[in-house]
């Protein structure tokens, strides 16, 4: 089986689970009985496994020259969790296998994005046309878990405990590629975080993911609590949107090419600030689904533009310590962002509340972008450019 062929398997699965399991988190959470307080402490354990898990293992990988092995036992120990998690009869053992899962998938993807990079390239066959597949397999599950959900809650656990034993033998059958040296220098986070485009990447991500994460988290909520509505407005939603991040992702080579990753970033956060307004502000089930289109950009330009510059500019060896950190500063310290907005605003408010306060977090982003980010990147265009 090709290579290309094997890692858009991965990322199908992979994602899938993903797609069954954290819209849905919230509301199984609240059917265990957890305040809008302890959601949000419990949601807080995925960002601080990116933190810390993250950057060591990836690291890890890099020094070693193991990373497919660090990737196995990665997804290992995920699926061991996930099949805990759907066997749990309370809260507090529920907590248990959420501390598990999150700790032990947090390199994961860092390592299989680097992989895809590294074998396939940014062009037309290449990493954006596979992780594309995977976005496909997000909607199939968040919708299809989200049309079940009326059964209970605990089908999305089932799902996703299913899906993650399926990726351990998925995982095995990834390409290794050439063993890749040890990288035995010293201070390799200390030499990425040197680079002023990847610096600005990280700060301005941990704004724009805090806005996605409670997007992820949370809407489902908004829609069946807050609006007292039904699940089907959260499954159109998250259809639609990831729908066209999957367009947007098959044609990020030519997005790539004609707009830079800079530009497709900006559009990215600045599309956020509309979005979140229209989302805290509407109950018209229409109009709530179609502003979620609005994710294809916030998702899939922001994440395109972002994987071209950590594999343009991380120094050397260390392509996996530096999105190593890109997860752990937007996926660890941008969520860790939005439990905390939920935890001060939940219980006291409603999710109403928060995503208007993830409008301002995005116009926040967006001016970081202007002040740190293109900057950086002009001057790094000017320092590579002939003529300088």
């Amino acid at each position: 089986m090709q290579p290309r062929i094997r890692l858009t398997l991965w990322y199908i699965c992979f994602l899938a689970a993903v797609g069954a399991f954290h819209p849905y988190l919230a509301v199984v959470l609240d059917d265990a009985g957890a305040s809008g307080a302890q959601q949000a402490a419990i949601l807080s354990l995925f960002p601080l496994g990116s933190i810390f898990a993250g950057p060591g293992l990836t690291w890890l990988a890099d020094r070693t020259g193991r990373s497919i092995l660090v990737l196995r036992l990665s997804i290992g120990l995920t699926a061991v969790a996930a099949v805990t998690l759907a066997a749990g009869v309370t809260l507090w053992w529920m907590i248990a296998s959420i501390a598990l899962l999150s700790f032990a998938r947090a390199p994961s993807s860092s390592i299989v994005d680097m992989l895809t990079a590294k074998q396939l390239g940014m062009g037309k066959t290449g990493y954006g046309g596979v992780r594309a597949w995977g976005s496909v397999g997000f909607i199939a599950a968040a919708s299809g878990v989200g049309l079940l959900l009326h059964r209970g809650s605990e089908v999305a656990l089932q799902v996703h405990a299913i899906l993650l034993l399926t990726l351990v033998f998925l995982t095995y059958a990834l390409p290794t590629g050439r063993a890749t040296p040890p990288q035995r220098e010293r201070g390799s986070i200390a030499a990425v975080l040197k680079k002023p485009i990847l610096l600005s990447l990280y700060g301005v991500g941990i704004l724009h993911q805090s806005t996605i994460a409670f997007y992820d988290h949370f809407f489902a909520l908004h829609v069946t609590k807050t609006l007292d509505s039904g699940a089907w407005i959260a499954s159109a939603s998250i259809a639609l949107g990831v729908g066209l991040e999957v367009i947007v992702l098959a044609k990020s080579h030519r997005l790539l090419q004609r707009f830079g990753p800079g530009l497709l970033i900006v559009v990215a956060i600045v599309s956020g600030v509309p979005r979140w307004i229209l989302t805290a502000s509407t109950e018209h089930p229409l109009l709530l689904i179609l502003v979620q289109a609005l994710h294809g950009l916030g998702f899939g330009a922001w994440w395109v533009g972002a994987i071209a510059l950590v594999d343009r500019h991380a120094p050397g060896q260390l392509r996996n310590s530096a999105q190593g950190l890109f997860m752990a500063s937007t996926h660890g310290l941008g969520n860790l962002v939005a439990m905390g907005c939920a935890w001060l605003l939940l219980d006291r408010s409603s999710t109403t509340a928060v995503f208007l306060s993830s409008g301002l977090l995005s116009a926040f982003a967006a001016l970081g972008c202007f002040v740190f980010l293109l900057p950086a990147l002009r001057r790094s265009t000017m320092s590579q450019s002939p003529s300088s």
